[in-house]
Parts: C-alpha cells; structure tokens; sequence
C-alpha cells in the first residue's frame, strides 16, 4: 500500500512539474501581434485575386507561408522582399491545369490525333510536367512557350522529341 502511494506521489510530481512545459508549448502565434495575421490575409486576398498567383499557387499555403517568413524576420523586412523569399513555395497548378483542359476542349483539335478529350487531357497533364521541370517563375513567356511545347508532344511525339530533346 505504501509503495501503490508513492508512486501515486511520484506522478503527481512529475505531473506538475511538466505542467509549465506543456503551457509554453501550446500555440505558438498566441503572442504575435494582430498585424501579422492581418498582413497575412491580406496576402491571401491578394493572391486570389492575382490570376498568375492563384492559377500557378495555393494561395492559402502562400498565405502561410508569408506569415512564418514575417516571424522569422520580424517588422522591418518588406512586403515586397518577403513575397520574394516565399515565391518557389506552394506551388499549385490545379487552376492552370483545369483552364487549360477546358480552353483546349473549346478549340479546333490538331488533325493527327484520335480523341479531342485525350489531347486535351494530355496538354494540360504534360503542360505541368513541363512547369514543374522548368524551375521558373510563372509569367505569360513561359506559359504560352510550355503551352506549345506540351501541344506538340501530345500531337506529335517524334517531333516533339527532336524539338525539345537535349
């Protein structure tokens, strides 16, 4: 019975002596400042309402991302610099994907294939590959130059291949 009592002693011991630890590792945006937060929704709004930010990135993912790059430098770093360090994260090319399939199935499909859905399919799936490959910033250049690129390789693969082969 003594020893059933001291283990219970024991715990409780422990118990309270981890308590503080346990309160330092509950959340930890609790002590940020409010503007952190708002500059990050902000971000988010922003992004989703950019056609390149929210076609090429997961704007919330973005969000996040800006507001841990905030605490890690603090007030005095800009807005501009801080979305420099954070643009090769989240990227998302489900949007771009999905306009692309849909604007693809609207046009006129190339002569040589079979099934107007498959190209089409086969663009936008090709399109990101060639994204993801590229390691480069999204803008009008590289869409449209992927974009062809991933048209030929659906429609014609050989010349694709000699096109594109390095």
């Amino acid at each position: 019975m003594v020893r059933l009592f001291l283990i219970f002693i024991f715990l409780m011991t422990v118990a309270i002596a981890l308590e503080p630890v346990q309160a330092q590792q509950g959340d930890p945006y609790a002590d940020l400042p409010d503007a952190y937060f708002e500059e990050a929704d902000d971000f988010q709004n922003y992004c989703t309402q950019q056609h390149i930010l929210r076609n090429y990135y997961d704007c919330q993912c973005l969000a996040l991302a800006f507001l841990e790059a905030r605490i890690e430098h603090g007030p005095d770093m800009s807005r501009s610099a801080l979305m420099l360090e954070v643009q090769d994260q989240c990227h998302d090319l489900t949007n771009e994907m999905g306009r692309m399939y849909e604007d693809c199935l609207q046009s006129a499909p190339p002569a040589t294939i079979a099934s107007h859905d498959d190209y089409c399919a086969c663009k936008a799936r090709t399109y990101g590959q060639l994204f993801k490959a590229a390691r480069r910033q999204p803008s009008a250049y590289l869409s449209v130059e992927l974009q062809t690129q991933a048209g030929i390789a659906c429609s014609n693969p050989d010349l694709a291949k000699r096109l594109y082969s390095q």
